[in-house]
């Protein structure tokens, strides 16, 4: 044999252990031989010599972790030799150069949104109080990526309550703690290069939802629906009840308008599990 040619001259960075990196063809000035191929050397133990699925010779990768951006070589050498059917033998040095690919975003980072002096503090967003409002931003989204200046964007998978607006992620329902104590979010970072394929990374995040001071809600009035008239000041006309999600959170029930022709007595609370503070009151003609 007098030469062995390789049928590319570079290699993508991240391919799998087992990809097929290039046909080997041997030149011999003795028609129709048959040649015996192998590795000669390969310091870094990248390639492999195997028949394709049509038996022909191949160069293979053997094992995982090309990546372009930590190799301190971007070009591998190594050498092949060939051995013809009378066992004469040829080695020839090769080199395949490594070219760089589009990597995938590797984690996703939210930062909890808290302006000092202009400047976002890089805090993680480990939890949320159920009193933020809706279209509160909450966090600022930044990823880790192996290519340098790449732009990216978000998205979010699935049912959850917020939403991401740019780089930010945003409140979009309320919370309650009483109801669940633990939100979470799957977000999906995306790079936005032209030139390659879109590569994306997806993360899920846990939050702890911080109890907050509720509003007393589901206000219900018992009343007669029919009041004589000349009824006299004290007369109980009816309940009014109102509940508090807020355990050991007694409120005072009151009339804002001080023209109105009922009062409402003295408030009392008690706390039942599973629905919070409940406070009632009489409701009397004033």
């Amino acid at each position: 044999p007098t030469f062995i040619n390789l049928d590319t001259a570079s290699l993508k960075e991240n391919q799998p252990k087992g990809a097929k990196v290039a046909n080997i063809e041997v030149t011999d000035p003795d028609a129709g031989d048959t040649h015996t191929l192998g590795l000669a050397e390969d310091t870094e133990g990248w390639f492999e010599v195997k028949d394709d699925k049509d038996n022909k010779p191949a160069l293979y990768l053997r094992k995982d972790g090309l990546d372009f951006e930590t190799m301190s070589s971007k070009t591998i050498e190594f050498s092949l030799v060939a051995m013809d059917s009378k066992g004469a033998k040829f080695t020839m040095p090769q080199s395949i150069r490594v070219e760089d690919t589009n990597d995938a975003p590797t984690t996703i980072h939210v930062h909890a949104h808290e302006e000092k002096q202009g400047a976002m503090a890089p805090k993680v967003l480990a939890s949320i109080p159920e009193t933020a409002k809706v279209g509160a931003i909450l966090g600022q989204l930044t990823v880790d990526d192996q290519d340098a200046d790449q732009a990216h964007g978000f998205t979010i998978l699935g049912d959850s309550p917020f939403a991401v607006e740019g780089s930010s992620l945003v409140l979009a329902k309320a919370l309650d703690y009483e109801t669940n104590a633990r939100v979470s979010v799957v977000l999906v970072a995306y790079d936005t290069s032209e030139s390659n394929p879109l590569t994306s990374k997806k993360q899920t995040f846990e939050f702890e939802v911080v109890d907050g001071a509720d509003v007393p809600r589901d206000f219900k009035v018992v009343a007669d629906s029919i009041i004589p008239e000349m009824s006299p000041a004290g007369t109980v006309v009816g309940t009014v009840e109102a509940v508090d999600q807020d355990m050991d959170d007694d409120f005072i029930i009151k009339i804002l308008d001080t023209r109105s022709a009922f009062a409402v007595g003295k408030t009392s609370c008690s706390q039942v599990l599973g629905r919070g503070t409940v406070c009632s009151a009489q409701v009397t003609v004033s």
